[in-house]
């Protein structure tokens, strides 16, 4: 306890009211409220085509390599 307060800069008095004045406090949970996310808006494409796939707003149609995308990306 001693290296503690130390550490801390504090008396280990100090450290001791603090200890017995929150010790046997009740926490009211009451306070905390759910949140339930809204789902995301999701555009349809206007193309006839289905999404392949979409990265930072690039949307792709058709499947393509790798090595296609690893370009189009860096």
């Amino acid at each position: 306890m001693k290296t503690f307060c130390a550490d801390k800069g504090i008396s280990q008095a100090t450290f001791f009211n603090w200890r017995k004045r929150y010790l046997n406090r009740r926490v009211n949970n009451s306070s905390f409220i759910e949140l339930i996310p809204s789902a995301p808006d999701v555009e349809v494409p206007q193309s006839t085509g289905c999404l392949f796939a979409e990265f930072r707003g690039i949307r792709i149609y058709q499947p393509v390599s790798a090595a296609y995308l690893k370009a189009l990306i860096s």
